[in-house]
């Protein structure tokens, strides 16, 4: 089974946009995060993309397709 990649970015409020599974979504916490993957993916690996720009995330997120 292939590494499911998760891209992530922490907001100042505490909550986290993520990129899992093809598309964007968002959870109230980091700890809310990892309990949803802990019960719905397989073996993934997590990239922080916080305080990156748009040209370091593409780079970043490309580099693990």
């Amino acid at each position: 089974m292939a590494v499911e990649h998760i891209f992530y970015d922490v907001l100042p409020d505490g909550s986290v946009s993520v990129f899992l599974f093809e598309d964007w979504d968002w959870f109230r916490s980091y700890g809310h995060l990892l309990s949803y993957l802990d019960s719905q993916a397989g073996e993934y690996q997590l990239h922080d993309i916080t305080d990156t720009t748009l040209d370091e995330r593409l780079a970043i997120m490309g580099a693990h397709k």
